[in-house]
């Protein structure tokens, strides 16, 4: 099992996707701001950024202290 708020191999969280043939999983992949996404790659999975009141996008609080940006909307 993936848990929120860890960081997984790009290999594992795509392996673990396959075993449970889930295409809900309500997760968004985060990585390093300046790379693209990488087969060896380590990503960490997290909650979707929460709106504020002027639309703006809130990140997950380790995204800003890890300095990573959101990839992928699950």
């Amino acid at each position: 099992m993936l848990n929120k708020d860890n960081q997984y191999s790009l290999s594992d969280i795509v392996s673990y996707m396959k075993v449970i043939d889930l295409r809900n999983d309500n997760f968004c992949l985060y990585g390093e701001a300046d790379e693209g996404l990488k087969a060896n790659g380590y990503y960490y999975i997290a909650d979707y950024p929460d709106v504020d009141d002027n639309d703006k996008e809130v990140y997950h609080s380790n995204s800003e202290k890890q300095k990573i940006t959101l990839f992928i909307f699950r």
